[in-house]
């Protein structure tokens, strides 16, 4: 039986985030599903993989979910794109990342012997986890602008994702190449400044059960993302 394998690139957009994991959580296909999760920020991942698994808890959905930092695990057998890419992230991926203070930290431990599990011998940097290095290294900044950056981003997502996938576009103002047949949707609604740096905490009031889900539950049953999964 066909499968299909959602993968939200750009997972921790936060105009896009909490309406598509809305819209997936009372999405109920009628083949087995995946929903995979990917985001180059770290700590943004983290927060919408919460959500969402609230949200699919909450519409007694069985979905699986998947969140990863790593691109090429999201879109591998990939059927169904949806790219929500923002400026952090898309920095992440195609520019370096800078956390000199590691280099500080390997040469003082690097003086004593280490002990592990002493809370006073720090772990070497050398030593870190890949997704522990990416929680705490940063984009440099570079002189590229914001559309160039999205438009690299887009690149590496789309040279890596299976050639038949659906693909949709949920991002503001970047052009999408016309040889994959993409479809752009203007929705959700763009955001002020003000609002969009409330999300995280509206998200995180979600996840600790003060806020109610039932509004953006019901949104997500009817809206154009809807429509375009059940096409």
């Amino acid at each position: 039986m066909p499968s299909r394998t959602v993968v939200v690139v750009g997972a921790g957009n936060l105009r896009c985030a909490p309406p598509v994991l809305a819209t997936l959580a009372s999405w109920y296909p009628d083949v087995p599903a995946e929903v995979r999760l990917f985001d180059a920020s770290e700590e943004r991942l983290d927060l919408f993989d919460r959500l969402a698994r609230l949200l699919f808890q909450h519409t007694g959905n069985e979905t699986g979910v998947r969140a990863t930092s790593d691109l090429a695990e999201a879109v591998d057998g990939a059927t169904d794109l949806v790219l929500c890419l923002h400026e952090d992230c898309a920095r992440r991926m195609v520019g370096p990342r800078e956390a000199r203070w590691l280099d500080n930290l390997e040469a003082e431990v690097e003086t004593h012997i280490l002990h592990r599990g002493d809370p006073n011998r720090p772990t070497p940097a050398s030593q870190l986890s890949r997704a522990t290095r990416a929680m705490i290294e940063v984009p440099v900044s570079t002189t590229m602008s914001r559309d160039e950056v999205l438009d690299g981003a887009l690149g590496l997502v789309l040279r890596q994702t299976p050639a038949q996938a659906r693909v949709l576009s949920l991002m503001r103002g970047v052009a999408m190449p016309t040889d994959r047949g993409s479809i752009h949707l203007a929705w959700p609604a763009p955001l002020d400044d003000a609002t969009l740096s409330r999300v995280p905490f509206q998200v995180l009031r979600w996840v600790t059960g003060d806020d109610r889900l039932d509004a953006i539950v019901e949104a997500g049953k009817a809206n154009d993302f809807r429509d375009w999964l059940e096409a």
